[in-house]
């Protein structure tokens, strides 16, 4: 957080309150034992943040990556939202600091993890505590929002065009593609291209394909989202302009056709 890395443990208490599932958790700093300025240190400033936006920090109604998840939905912060209204009440930490905490994939994925709970039968909340004021809260019907908008998000037929990064030259394995800087693979079902495979047309590296994507997703126990793409038509193919040498046969140059999925 501030250009340095510090040490923090979070340990469980092996104490546990009787009724509701109460997880005692402290925190083990090797940063506040090391001198008597601890408290004034870049790394208890560090340890403090990072209390406040877990939802551990001294006051309810702070600004937390739970909050941020309730009011977002779960999804990121963009350029398009009010951002001065929506992060008005930090204090501690850099606004920029916070949108690229909450915005980092691995983190909304832990987010999600410590909320799997709310997926079984009969429980209906999580909380964070301090001591016994509830800092922070998040209920399974806020859960189920953000699955909602994390899915509606997912076009489940569109036309784009993608960057081959590999091609696969047999049927049932999967070509891998770049979308804007996005990769992923997926399977083609056009048995036009295919056809145009078996008479020796080449695909590689730098060559771009026009396709209509079919995008599929499901949701396990745990909440894992799984998507899957398949291309069933391909619209256009876009070779790259320079050729390229036989790799047999250096000597010899060939002309890969120039685009047109109806080409012969």
């Amino acid at each position: 957080m501030f250009g340095s890395r510090f040490n923090h443990r979070i340990e469980l208490d092996s104490r546990f309150d009787h009724g509701s599932i109460v997880i005692p958790l402290h925190i083990a700093s090797e940063v506040m034992k090391a001198a008597e300025d601890a408290l004034a240190s870049k790394g208890a400033q560090a340890l403090s943040t990072l209390m406040s936006i877990l939802g551990w920090g001294a006051i309810p109604g702070g600004l937390t990556l739970y909050s941020l998840f309730k009011k977002k939905q779960g999804r990121p912060i963009t350029e398009k939202d009010d951002l001065k209204q929506l992060l008005e009440r930090l204090e501690d930490i850099e606004a920029l600091l916070m949108v690229k905490i909450y915005n980092d994939l691995e983190v909304q994925a832990a987010l999600r993890a410590t909320l799997r709970p709310l997926r079984a039968e009969g429980i209906e909340e999580f909380q964070t505590r301090r001591r016994d004021t509830v800092i922070e809260s998040v209920s399974k019907r806020q859960l189920a929002a953000a699955d909602d908008a994390q899915t509606s998000v997912i076009e489940e037929r569109d036309e784009k065009t993608l960057d081959i990064e590999k091609a696969a030259l047999v049927p049932h394995l999967a070509w891998h593609f770049s979308d804007g800087g996005k990769p992923f693979d997926a399977k083609i079902y056009d048995t036009r291209l295919w056809d145009r495979i078996v008479k020796g047309e080449k695909f590689g590296l730098g060559d771009r394909m026009r396709v209509v994507l079919k995008t599929s997703f499901f949701r396990d126990s745990a909440g894992r989202l799984t998507v899957e793409r398949e291309i069933p038509e391909v619209l256009d193919v876009e070779h790259a302009t320079v050729g390229q040498r036989g790799l047999l046969w250096p000597d010899e140059e060939w002309e890969r056709p120039e685009s047109g999925i109806g080409q012969a």
